[in-house]
C-alpha cells in the first residue's frame, strides 16, 4: 500500500507543472472553438484575378503584335545594309527595294500595292505604306525620282540630257560653304533634310575645309557623301575664322571643335604671355595636342 501511494503521489512541483498543462490546454480548446463558430469575413480576389487576367492578356496581345509584324513584313530579324541608287518606286523590281533596305515581305507589300493598281505620284506618296517606316522614309526620299507618262515622251533623248546635264554640274558644281538649301537639293541624292543639316553645320562651324566633315550630319554615309564629292566642291578660303589675339572666350568656346576649358587655356596664355605671333604657339598650351591644332587650324588666323 505505501508503495501505491508512493507512486501516486505527487509532489509540489508536478502538481504546480500539471495545472499550468490543463490551463494550456482549456486555452487551446477555448480559442479553437470560438475560431470554429465564427465566420470569416469572404476573400476578395477579384482585384488580383483582374491584374492577372490583364498580364496574360498583355501578352497574348504582344504576341499577336509580333506574328502579325511578321506576317505584314515590318519586322525583321536582320536589318538589311542599304545599298541607295537612284529609283522609280512605280517601275522597280523585288531585288531593287531590298536592295534600298526593305526586307522581302516589305518589298512583297510595295509590290502588291503597285499590282493592285496603285501608283506613286510623289515621293511623298512612299508614306501611305505602313511598312515604310518615317526613318526609311527619310533616308529613301532624296533617291525617288518619278517619271509620270507626261514625262514618257521625252525618255527618248533623255541620254542626251543627262550627258548636258553632267557638263553643266561640272561648270556649274555647288560651292559647299556658300550654297543655300535650294542649290544643295540639287544634288543628287540630297533632299530638304540634308540640305537643312549642311546649312546648319557649315553656320555652326564657319564653314567646311573637308567633305568628311559631313559625316557629322546625322545618317549621312560614304554612298552619299561620294556623290557629294563629284558634284560639289569645297573651298576654306571661304571658312570665317577667329583670331586668336582678339578673340574672347565666349566667342572661342562657341566653336563646336573648341571646349570652353581649351578657350579659357588659349585666352590665359594670352593674357600671361602677350599676343600670339603665329597660329602654331597655341601649341604651348597642354589642352591642345597636334591632332586637336590640326582640326582648329583652319578655324584660326593671328592678326598682326
Amino acid at each position: 500500500m505505501k508503495l501505491l501511494d508512493d507512486y501516486l503521489t505527487l509532489s509540489k512541483r508536478e502538481r504546480h507543472g500539471l495545472i499550468w498543462l490543463m490551463c494550456i490546454l482549456g486555452a487551446v480548446i477555448t480559442v479553437k472553438s470560438v475560431l470554429a463558430n465564427r465566420e470569416l469575413p469572404p476573400i476578395d480576389l477579384s482585384g488580383d484575378q483582374a491584374k492577372v487576367d490583364e498580364f496574360f492578356a498583355g501578352f497574348e496581345t504582344q504576341e499577336e503584335e509580333k506574328a502579325w509584324s511578321l506576317e505584314n513584313g515590318t519586322h525583321d530579324r536582320a536589318a538589311p545594309v542599304p545599298t541607295y541608287f537612284m529609283f522609280d518606286p512605280n517601275t522597280i523590281g523585288h531585288s531593287e527595294w531590298q536592295r534600298l533596305g526593305l526586307s522581302s515581305k516589305q518589298a512583297d507589300v510595295v509590290l502588291n500595292y503597285c499590282n493592285a493598281g496603285g501608283v506613286f505620284r510623289k515621293a511623298s506618296d512612299l508614306q501611305k505604306l505602313y511598312c515604310i517606316s518615317p526613318e526609311t522614309y527619310a533616308a529613301l526620299e532624296p533617291w525617288v525620282r518619278i517619271v509620270m507618262e507626261s514625262e514618257s515622251a521625252t525618255q527618248s533623248s533623255s541620254s542626251e540630257r543627262e550627258k548636258v546635264e553632267t557638263k553643266v554640274k561640272a561648270t556649274l558644281a555647288v560651292e559647299l560653304n556658300l550654297a543655300d538649301t535650294i542649290a544643295l537639293k540639287s544634288l543628287t541624292g540630297i533632299g530638304s533634310f540634308y540640305a537643312r543639316k549642311i546649312v546648319e553645320l557649315r553656320e555652326e562651324l564657319g564653314g567646311f575645309y573637308s567633305y568628311d566633315q559631313l559625316l557629322d550630319i546625322w545618317k549621312m554615309d560614304e554612298a552619299r557623301l561620294g556623290v557629294i564629292r563629284t558634284e560639289a566642291t569645297v573651298d576654306a578660303s571661304l571658312i570665317r575664322s577667329l583670331d586668336v589675339n582678339k578673340s574672347t572666350k565666349e566667342e572661342l568656346g562657341a566653336h563646336p571643335y573648341i571646349s570652353w576649358s581649351v578657350a579659357n587655356s588659349i585666352v590665359k596664355m594670352r593674357e600671361q604671355h602677350g599676343r600670339f605671333k603665329q597660329v602654331e604657339d597655341i601649341l604651348g598650351s597642354a589642352l591642345i595636342d597636334r591632332q586637336l591644332f590640326e582640326k582648329l587650324r583652319p578655324y584660326l588666323r593671328c592678326d598682326d
